[in-house]
């Protein structure tokens, strides 16, 4: 048993008082008094910090290349380092699409034992409909959190859907618990020329089919990522407080970057490229409208471009990513830091079906967490992080997997390899 002493358990907007932790690989006892047990065998005084749900990364490429277990244990050991504790696995281009349960269990043979803890996202492929539900029940009773549809993508394995028909689906959907994860991105709206065509033309199509899909979160949950236009987006996340509904934004969307490649790419080309949609995509993150991190990373290597300029997440930005939102958005004394809970951990954890195991702090959940340090200040000396030269308020100090530590300010990273696959909560 271990004993975290001291700690502020920011749980509402209430005055912050200490707590003490006691926990194993879950969460055992949680008190504001003393707590002795004599199966304690550390003590860690951690006076003066937040301890918070590890942070959950909603979906992530790791096993998008050949590397298998040693290049996801890479990526992983830079995220424990930044206080996350679970990644949500979704093979991409130049993997298998992890359309059936051989795929599956192929991934997850392919991960092996690793650092932190893995759900796995498959995927829908529109040429196989109408004979995929079968596979879609195989692969639910494997334990996936969910199924992935691309109305655009590079992997050549899938084909993508169109509105209409990722529409009518959902009548036909096995189980109504299934999450649907629908990457919005219109492919026809791509070629078009953005700069010359005003926002509300290029969006008003996208929201009319969009607000007949979000419709359909009556009968299945369903997850966004990506949209072409901040109307669209706003849309989206608007639509979170009537439907059953989420949407997650990446860290990096809003940041001021000047490559020219990144402009030529499609995520750049659209709502990140305008200064005004770059202010209020930050808006999101400092109200809290954007639902769920993810960073999308993985795709170290690619020829798509360098590693210092990724737009689907460039690992050295792992370590930096909640210094970077708790300075910029919560580290002022009024600012609500259970939002920033949601945004890190719990909302993405309920939307995957795995809260309270995963995305809380209370008895019985994972002991999953980080201990963060808020009356310390750095400053980022990495020139292949998209962070380079940032200023951040706080840092990570300790970070928890299943109760063993995966990363410490003092030791550095672990070698511990105590993650875990991670099933849904099975109702």
């Amino acid at each position: 048993m271990k004993l975290i002493r001291n700690v502020y358990l920011p749980k509402s907007n209430k005055k912050l008082k200490p707590y003490n932790v006691l926990f194993s690989d879950k969460i055992v006892k949680i008190s504001d008094e003393v707590i002795e047990d004599e199966q304690i065998d550390e003590i860690i005084d951690a006076e003066g910090m937040y301890l918070l749900p590890g942070a959950i990364d909603a979906q992530v490429h790791y096993t998008s290349l050949e590397e298998g277990e040693s290049y996801f244990n890479e990526l992983g050991r830079l995220a424990v380092k930044g206080g996350f504790t679970s990644v949500i696995e979704n093979p991409a281009a130049d993997s298998e699409a992890l359309l059936n349960t051989e795929q599956f269990d192929s991934v997850k043979k392919k991960i092996g034992k690793p650092i932190l803890n893995f759900g796995i996202l498959s995927k829908i492929d529109s040429k196989d409909a109408p004979f995929y539900f079968e596979d879609m029940e195989e692969l639910w009773d494997k334990g996936t959190l969910g199924f992935q549809i691309y109305t655009l993508t590079d992997c050549e394995d899938i084909d993508f859907f169109s509105y209409e028909e990722i529409n009518d689906l959902f009548s036909d959907v096995p189980d109504k618990e299934m999450m649907i994860s629908i990457n919005a991105i219109d492919n026809q709206l791509i070629d078009r020329v953005y700069d010359s065509l005003p926002e509300d033309e290029l969006a008003e199509n996208q929201i009319s089919a969009l607000t007949k899909i979000v419709r359909r979160s009556l009968d299945n949950p369903i997850h966004f990522t990506y949209a072409n236009t901040f109307k669209s987006i706003n849309y989206l996340i608007s639509a979170q407080k009537r439907f059953d509904i989420s949407f997650d934004l990446k860290p990096e969307y809003f940041l001021h970057l000047h490559n020219q490649k990144l402009v030529e790419l499609i995520f750049a080309r659209t709502y990140q490229k305008r200064n005004e949609e770059r202010n209020n995509l930050k808006d999101m993150f400092k109200f809290c409208r954007a639902s769920i991190l993810a960073t999308h990373s993985g795709y170290k290597d690619r020829n798509l471009i360098d590693n210092s300029d990724m737009p689907f997440g460039t690992p050295n930005d792992y370590p930096h990513h909640i210094p970077f939102l708790y300075t910029r958005f919560y580290s002022n004394p009024k600012a609500q830091i259970s939002q920033f809970i949601n945004l890190i951990s719990e909302n993405a954890a309920r939307a995957m079906k795995i809260y309270p195991r995963k995305g809380s702090i209370e008895e019985g959940a994972d002991a999953d967490f980080m201990l963060l340090d808020p009356n310390y200040t750095y400053t980022v000396d990495d020139k292949d992080s998209n962070y380079n030269q940032f200023e951040m308020k706080c840092r990570v100090y300790k970070t928890y997997v299943m109760g063993e530590i995966a990363f410490d300010h003092k030791d550095g990273i672990s070698k511990n390899k105590n993650g875990r696959f991670i099933e849904r909560n099975i109702l």
